[in-house]
Formats: structure tokens, sequence, C-alpha cells
């Protein structure tokens, strides 16, 4: 099991709330691989999905949901550049 601790960010979404690692992560599972989402796709992040929205603070995940979320954030493009982003990026690498 891995455990991720949520953070607020210093920067706002379009609605002028503060991004959190909870948004950040929402992003990467809605980001779609290059041919579309497969079914194993869909599966793989409604687990990860699951998961943040029964997280309260911690994010906990079995280890290969883990690694999946790894790849997301590996192959995740960002809109903008932000030394947070950064941080979200090595705080899910560490897991």
């Amino acid at each position: 099991m891995k455990t991720l601790k949520y953070k607020t960010l210093d920067i706002k979404d379009g609605t002028g709330d503060s991004l959190t690692y909870g948004k950040l992560i929402e992003a990467c599972l809605d980001h779609p691989p290059d041919k579309g989402f497969s079914r194993k796709d869909l599966k793989e992040r409604d687990r990860i999905e699951q998961a943040v929205q029964c997280s309260n603070g911690e994010l906990e995940l079995e280890d290969a949901d883990a690694d999946i979320l790894k790849r997301l954030v590996r192959v995740m493009r960002w809109g903008k550049r932000h030394r947070s982003i950064l941080d979200f990026c090595d705080d899910v690498e560490a897991l």
C-alpha cells in the first residue's frame, strides 16, 4: 500500500479555487492516451478515481495502482508551468 499526502497548491484553477493534489490527479486520469481510452484504461483509472473520492487528506493506493498513477503523471502534458506541479510529480514518483 502506498500513501500520498494531499497538498493545496498556490496555483488557482479557472474558477479561482486553489489547485490540490486531488485535482491534479483527476486531470491526469482524464488525459486520454494517444489512441483513446481502452476498457483496461477505464478500469485502471476508475480504481484510482474511487480511491481519490474516498480519501480524506491522504490517498492510499495498492502498489499496482500507484504504478499506474506514476505512469499517468509521467506522460501528462501540463497547460501551466509552475514549481508546485514539479513537486506534485516528484511526490507521486516517490510512491
